[in-house]
């Protein structure tokens, strides 16, 4: 039979040891930073219509994009009367991973890379200049003043 302190101390083993698995069963970077991150499109003048990666959602500038941090993107802006112009959003290290030294450890760092979180997405913001002086805009292609748009891309989610 186990002394009363060999007990308590048992006890105080598992409760550390529970504490410890349930802090580390998410990586740093998806608990700080999530699976997304908002960009930020603008324009001048405000109205293109931007399209991610060549797929079917368009927003119009100004707006906010919900990327996935899990790869690259590319932003095409357009406009009547005017070149297209693409802006590319980079996949870069999220400093946050390095937490999983602290805490969290391998299996904190396997979710980070798993969900994606184990990268940022650089710029912040994506900007296209037409400077043309045969640019046509309608006011329904323009968010209403002081307002933005704002678009989800493939499933995700803030």
């Amino acid at each position: 039979m186990a002394s009363p302190k060999m007990r308590k101390c048992v006890k105080s083993l598992l409760l550390c040891s529970v504490v410890f698995w349930v802090s580390s069963a998410t990586g740093c970077a998806t608990i700080v930073s999530g699976t997304t991150k908002e960009i930020t499109v603008t324009s001048n003048p405000a109205g293109a219509r931007v399209t991610v990666d060549g797929g079917s959602t368009q927003i119009t500038t100004p707006g906010k994009i919900i990327l996935k941090r899990d790869s690259r993107h590319v932003l095409t802006f357009a406009m009547d009367g005017c070149e297209p112009q693409t802006v590319t959003i980079e996949k870069k290290l999220n400093g946050w991973v390095f937490g999983n030294l602290l805490i969290g450890g391998a299996f904190g760092i396997v979710i980070d890379i798993v969900s994606g979180s184990v990268n940022d997405l650089k710029p912040d913001t994506a900007h296209a200049n037409f400077t043309s002086a045969a640019v046509a805009t309608t006011p329904s292609a323009q968010a209403a003043p002081g307002q933005e748009s704002k678009a989800l891309v493939g499933g995700a989610s803030p």
